[in-house]
């Protein structure tokens, strides 16, 4: 396998289309995962641990993070997904091994750059995920990077509460626990991840919606799940 994958043949495949978005916050519910079986879906990290309990799979699964993969990986290699695993080889540390992978480069410049400022510069953004990806404190950004070169119009989110680095706020759905402590800022971190969205999607055709059930992420407009899955056209 190349040390990262040519993504051309996913250009624009989904131009003017939705999908959905599926984060793994504590108001994540299998129920609303099962509304989205014929809907064009994004999972990332944990989400895999959804599969014992549901035949939904997610059209493309996304990881980013180290420690997800140190926590998960063993269940992601002898998963039944067969749809596309988009993930920073760089990022991870070492390659997925299942044929599905398709590993990315991460640019961490601006990311770095934002650290040291201590938040007070933007995170950075890429339209050509070719040229690789734009890093951020949270995995999101990256689905929102390929969401966009594939040519989505809408993008929903469900289970982006923001607030999970709160105690016993973990999602019962996926289960999934950390093997380090949270931060306490990290919380705070996703939101300025979230905020970075915001300010670079007028380069992009995508509007973004938040369908997800309560939490703090209020950037977005709030569009019900119900909302979205009767409505075809905003």
């Amino acid at each position: 396998m190349k040390k990262y994958c040519d993504f051309t043949k996913f250009k624009d495949i989904h131009r003017g289309e939705r999908c959905f978005v599926i984060l793994t916050g504590p108001s994540l519910t299998l129920s609303d995962v099962n509304l989205l079986k014929n809907e064009v879906t994004f999972a990332v990290n944990s989400c895999i641990k959804l599969f014992s309990k549901t035949s939904w799979r997610p059209n493309y699964y996304v990881m980013t993070d180290k420690l997800v993969y140190q926590s998960i990986g063993k269940e992601l290699e002898n998963s039944d997904l067969s749809s596309p695993i988009f993930y920073s080889r760089n990022g991870i540390g070492t390659q997925i091994k299942k044929k599905n992978a398709l590993p990315f480069k991460s640019l961490y410049f601006h990311h770095f750059i934002n650290f040291i400022t201590g938040g007070r510069t933007t995170l950075g953004w890429s339209n050509d995920i070719n040229k690789g990806i734009a890093d951020a404190p949270s995995c999101v950004y990256a689905v929102m990077q390929i969401a966009n070169y594939m040519g989505f119009k809408d993008v929903y989110v469900i289970g982006a509460d923001c607030n999970y680095s709160l105690p016993n706020q973990h999602s019962e759905v996926a289960g999934y626990i950390p093997k380090v402590k949270i931060s306490k800022n990290a919380g705070n971190h996703v939101l300025k991840a979230w905020r970075s969205i915001k300010k670079h999607l007028p380069s992009t055709k995508m509007h973004v919606f938040n369908s997800t059930r309560g939490g703090m992420l209020e950037l977005f407009p709030r569009v019900s799940l119900e909302q979205a899955l009767n409505k075809e056209e905003k």
